[in-house]
């Protein structure tokens, strides 16, 4: 943080350095949730066998499917030419239509 601060001397600059630092620590700390998986099977594995299913699905989305997606989705965000169509795709069409670019 301290280095993206001081890199720029431009405070928009700083503030985009920032906001990406940021972004990639709170990657790495979902991606460090998948460490938790092991243990977190174990509890739920003192569960009745149903419940223990679920609980083992529910864990396996959350902390290790969930924080790989998320990277992708957030910079995929962040672009300009992608927000547009995902947020068309995401409100089923009702919220806004997509123009076509003339290339």
């Amino acid at each position: 943080m301290i280095e993206a601060k001081s890199a720029s001397s431009d405070k928009g600059k700083a503030t985009k350095a920032r906001n990406t630092v940021l972004l990639h620590l709170i990657q790495l700390g979902l991606s460090l949730t998948s460490f938790m998986v092991g243990v977190l099977n174990v509890l739920a594995s003192r569960l009745e066998l149903y419940t223990a299913a679920n609980v083992r699905y529910l864990i396996f989305m959350a902390f290790v499917i969930l924080p790989r997606c998320l990277s992708p989705l957030i910079y995929g965000l962040r672009d300009e030419s992608f927000r547009p169509v995902f947020v068309h795709y995401f409100t089923f069409g009702l919220k806004n239509k997509i123009k076509p670019t003339v290339a």
